[in-house]
């Protein structure tokens, strides 16, 4: 039976009527002694002593086994309690807690009445049906005995039940007794609905391990074939970035060769260009050299010429000195 994921304890069919402020009222005055619920207005006396009553859980769990120990299985009975004034009333002994002393006055019947409402695991119908009926039927006779004693409640209840695995030998021993007759029918068609069950699963499980496996190969495929692509892409771009480099190598070459062949054509013409100066060099100098000497043999021939015209003028002047001298 499953469990409310917010409150296992909530259910349309049943209110408690729990109460989250419920005050006791206990006031002796003398020989006189009076138990009441604590109303709205209320004014606190001397003689006066309060007592809360909350809403506490309470957890019942237990072992069973049926059919000869065929059967076995655990009762998970959860309940929640909220003793009434009317409790506290007939067990003032008990109070402040009474919750526990519904623990210890209660548990023993509970688990009583409940163990007759199991035996009818022993008819077999819950193999078919489940066991949601029984378990309705333990939580409202909880609630029922709880409410009779003065208790309020509200019950929730969990069954485990499974039958021991059984021989082919235990089965048949089992269809000798005939009160469990009809439980031997049940469990056996479920035997066999089980072990179909269980060689479907099987084969199911096999599918399942074969359909990983190819799964996983192609995967492992798929990564290869991947890894594959990938390498291939990566040598595709090394040979282009190779072609690539060489084609920018040869043309760094190629403007390098004619570069040099341009430089080495400048280094002749410039060669040329330098003999030539140098010659014509040569030649300006020769020309100079050979007009200089021109140059001074014209000049000493007119130093010559000086000379001679100064010896003449002296020559000329002696003779008028001469003359005058006559004279």
């Amino acid at each position: 039976m499953e469990s409310d994921a917010v409150d296992p304890y909530i259910e349309t069919g049943w209110d408690p009527g729990f109460e989250a402020n419920r005050w006791v009222v206990v006031s002796r005055i003398g020989p006189l002694l009076q138990v009441y619920q604590r109303p709205q207005l209320y004014k606190k006396r001397i003689y006066h002593v309060l007592h809360h009553i909350p809403v506490t859980d309470w957890e019942l769990n237990w072992d069973f086994q049926l059919l000869s120990n065929l059967c076995v299985g655990t009762v998970n009975l959860d309940i929640r309690i909220q003793p009434t004034v009317e409790y506290a009333r007939q067990h003032l002994q008990a109070l402040p807690d009474l919750s526990a002393h519904v623990h210890s006055s209660m548990e023993k019947l509970l688990k009583e009445s409940v163990q007759a409402e199991l035996e009818k695991i022993e008819k077999g119908h819950w193999l078919t049906k489940g066991l949601e009926s029984i378990e309705t039927d333990i939580e409202d006779l909880a609630n029922e005995l709880l409410v009779i004693h003065e208790v309020q409640c509200r019950s929730r209840c969990q069954i485990q039940a499974k039958f021991k695995e059984l021989t082919a030998e235990q089965l048949e021993e089992l269809s000798g007794h005939f009160q469990f007759h009809e439980v031997y029918l049940d469990l056996l068609r479920v035997n066999n609905v089980l072990q179909a069950h269980h060689a479907e699963q099987q084969h199911q499980l096999e599918q399942s391990n074969h359909k990983q496996k190819l799964e996983h190969k192609q995967g492992e495929i798929e990564q290869l074939r991947s890894a594959e692509e990938l390498r291939l892409e990566q040598d595709k771009d090394l040979t282009k970035a190779l072609i690539t480099e060489l084609a920018e190598e040869e043309r760094r070459h190629t403007i390098k060769r004619k570069s040099d062949g341009r430089q080495r054509e400048d280094d002749v013409k410039h060669e040329m260009i330098l003999k030539e100066m140098e010659t014509d060099a040569q030649q300006r100098d020769q020309e100079l050299r050979l007009k200089a000497a021109k140059q001074k043999e014209i000049l000493l021939q007119r130093e010559v010429d000086l000379l001679k015209l100064e010896e003449q003028k002296r020559q000329l002047q002696k003779e008028l000195d001469a003359y005058d001298v006559l004279d």
